[in-house]
């Protein structure tokens, strides 16, 4: 796969990712509008609203001022997420509309097929139930540093009961209660998964997001899913590299 396929099948990823996340949350909306798809999560949070490019954009001026317009008439700064040079006519527009990048980081492919990494001593991964959810919640605000309501929001019962979705979880059997020390997200697409794991600051660099990322590989492969992609934190970056996974694109998001 070239590049430019690569970009093409983590813009769609993304597309798809973010419709089914919003379709788990009350109050939720998407939009396509020429090209551009505009997801308001219904979660109370500037970062949970986006314009993400979809396919061929015809009239990219027409298509940006429509997303802005959508996205403020709900009551939020519109934010746009592109591939870095991929679309430099969307690029030029927001920039002339008073867009800057905010924050950028890599999206990164790999194939589904490998080795499980192994387990630290006392750690145990399992599919994870909607009764685990307010851990997941917790999970989520602590990795991410995130407010406790946009998790709320965000990890919702529904996404459990999903079919074309899963939830890994991983345990640490030593501590009282054998709390929840990470998961994985895994979108069960075809023809890639999209993952997106998060481990707490107190257990990291102990394995633990290498193991619970191999683990959501052997799932997708499971369901025919021959590669899979995600977009990196900093502290992950280095573990999916160590995995095989290789930076296709980086993407930004613009504000105003």
């Amino acid at each position: 796969m070239d590049r430019a396929d690569a970009v093409a099948l983590v813009e769609r990823g993304l597309v798809r990712s973010w419709v089914r996340q919003v379709g788990w949350v009350p109050r939720s909306e998407v939009r396509r509008l020429g090209g551009i798809t505009v997801v308001l999560s219904g979660v109370r949070d500037q970062t949970q609203q986006v314009a993400l490019v979809d396919g061929p954009v015809d009239d990219p001026e027409a298509s940006v001022i429509a997303a802005e317009v959508c996205i403020e008439r709900a009551g939020w700064r519109p934010a746009f997420d592109l591939a870095e040079g991929a679309h430099p006519d969307i690029e030029a527009i927001l920039e002339s509309r008073g867009f800057r990048v905010v924050v950028t980081r890599p999206a990164m492919v790999g194939t589904t097929a490998r080795e499980l990494a192994p387990l630290p001593e006392g750690v145990a991964i399992e599919l994870a139930v909607s009764t685990q959810r307010d851990a997941v919640v917790e999970l989520q605000t602590e990795a991410f540093d995130m407010p406790v309501e946009t998790a709320r929001g965000l990890v919702a019962s529904a996404m459990f009961a999903d079919p074309e979705a899963a939830v890994l979880v991983a345990r640490d059997e030593r501590a009282p209660g054998a709390p929840v020390v990470g998961s994985v997200t895994v979108h069960l697409d075809d023809p890639a998964a999209i993952l997106g794991a998060a481990v707490r600051p107190s257990h990291r660099r102990r394995g633990i997001g290498a193991a619970l990322t191999t683990a959501a590989l052997r799932l997708a492969a499971g369901h025919d899913s021959g590669l899979a992609w995600l977009q990196a934190t900093p502290d992950g970056e280095p573990i999916y590299r160590r995995l095989g996974f290789d930076e296709v694109a980086r993407f930004s998001v613009w504000l105003r």
